[in-house]
């Protein structure tokens, strides 16, 4: 079986905990509202701790020119900010220039966006005439300053380069202590956005569901049909389509935006397909009462819309791995709504890159992170200490820049990770932190790329609310 997705999962999936909180429409109550307060968790939360940041959220889609392109270079710096690519680059080789200069132009000579910007981010007083260089000499922009190697990114500007490919911090990091404040510049951003396309269906059906189809969630993990998709959901909205959307993107659905509690069915392991009167809850409808919902007088489709969802396991409100909208059509005949692997759309940027990285003792375990500064979450949402269940800090041989495309993916391709509960105060202890083996955290070094993540496990949205890169220095 493939690994099912908790609701401190970094993956982005839905989930639906409200609905086990309403009462049951019985086979003698009438279709109507599904309850008028609070957020749907039954839709988007794991327990639903109200609250901002949804799944369309701020925090900067990637530039055209390259990941929030900085400026373009003034002279004897790598650029005004040391970007001239993604934040923090001085060129792609870092390049160097003429000892001193400043205005030589970049290895390929592209503009803002590529390889160096307008200027060249130069190595500085003692530069070297190599931009992987970054010059011995302190001062100017080149020097310890400039970085030791100069890694792809980090390169040539004033401050900035590094022998890694972290972005922000020099060759040599001042270390700070063993306590790390974390705030918004620390923070890294992330944005996405779901889409599902309609299906048409005809009314007062007893429709066939299938999930045949299905061999890979939306986030793009594969899984077994039979064995990892366990839980089947129909939901019908007091929403079009295009509301439905726009409110899932926002995370702003409502308990009031349901017509009634979800139907539910419970799969045997080895079948794919279901009718719709298999399905119940905790009302025990009638199939009349069930076939009421699809009767185009009583809900107008231009009005309302349904979701049929497959999950993995039995708990409502974890676990949704595909979504397939569908809305019922007076004209239409056809009587089955069939999922597949592409019956929800994910697009979705994380960036890594605009971040300062937290400078933390090399090979130190008793690392505290204090977070009560923070004002924003990553999804652009107030920041609610409150909220944060969990820690992690996660070690990888990829770099910023891999994992950015890797993101989805943070829990499955990390070399370590270690885990802790938070449950009451604003400091995550990184002593107190395991593997899923038992192994305690022993500390971060100068090899790979080294993150820190806290995780409001009751919300709707389970990217980490706060993540920032940490840098070995020298305690």
């Amino acid at each position: 079986m493939t690994k099912p997705y908790s609701s401190s999962s970094l993956a982005i999936f839905l989930l639906l905990a409200a609905a086990c909180s309403h009462k049951g429409l019985g086979a003698g109550s009438s279709a109507g509202g599904a309850g008028d307060s609070g957020s749907c968790c039954a839709v988007l939360g794991s327990g639903g701790t109200p609250g901002s940041g949804g799944l369309l959220a701020s925090g900067g889609v990637p530039d055209s020119g390259g990941v929030f392109v900085g400026g373009g270079g003034a002279l004897g710096r790598g650029g005004e900010t040391g970007s001239g690519g993604r934040p923090g680059s001085g060129g792609i080789q870092g390049a160097g220039g003429s000892a001193g200069s400043g205005g030589t132009p970049s290895v390929d000579g592209a503009p803002l966006g590529r390889s160096g910007g307008n200027l060249a981010g130069t190595g500085g007083l003692g530069g070297g005439s190599l931009a992987a260089d970054g010059g011995t000499t302190p001062g100017g922009s080149g020097g310890l300053v400039g970085g030791q190697s100069g890694g792809r990114i980090s390169t040539g500007g004033a401050g900035f380069g590094g022998s890694t490919e972290i972005v922000g911090v020099g060759g040599n990091v001042t270390c700070s202590g063993t306590t790390l404040s974390a705030t918004n510049d620390h923070n890294y951003s992330f944005a996405s956005t779901l889409t599902f396309p309609l299906v048409k269906v005809a009314p007062k059906t007893d429709l066939t569901f299938d999930w045949s189809g299905v061999t890979k969630d939306f986030i793009g993990h594969s899984l077994d049909t039979k064995k990892d998709l366990n839980t089947m959901l129909m939901l019908m909205w007091k929403l079009t389509p295009d509301d439905l959307q726009v409110k899932l993107n926002t995370d702003n659905l409502r308990q009031r935006d349901l017509v009634t509690l979800p139907l539910q069915y419970i799969t045997d392991g080895s079948g794919t397909s279901s009718r719709l009167l298999a399905f119940t809850n905790s009302g025990a409808p009638d199939p009349a009462t069930i076939l009421s919902y699809m009767d185009p007088l009583a809900y107008p489709p231009a009005n309302y819309t349904y979701t049929f969802m497959a999950a993995t396991g039995s708990v409502l409100g974890e676990g949704t791995r595909m979504i397939q909208s569908f809305q019922v059509d007076p004209i239409s005949t056809n009587a089955t709504v069939k999922m597949t692997s592409d019956s929800t759309r994910l697009t979705y940027a994380a960036d890594l890159h605009t971040l300062t990285p937290a400078a933390v003792p090399a090979g130190r375990a008793a690392i505290t992170l204090e977070y009560s500064q923070l004002t924003k979450n990553a999804l652009g949402g107030d920041w609610i200490a409150s909220n944060i269940t969990s820690v992690l800090v996660g070690h990888y041989k990829e770099t910023p820049t891999t994992l950015e495309s890797k993101f989805l993916d943070l829990e499955l391709i990390a070399i370590k990770l270690y885990r802790g509960d938070i449950t009451s105060g604003t400091k995550a202890i990184f002593s107190n932190l395991k593997t899923a083996a038992g192994e305690s955290f022993t500390g971060i070094d100068d090899t790979g790329t080294w993150v820190v993540a806290l995780q409001c496990g009751g919300c709707r949205n389970p990217a980490p609310w706060y993540l920032t890169i940490l840098k070995a220095c020298a305690p």
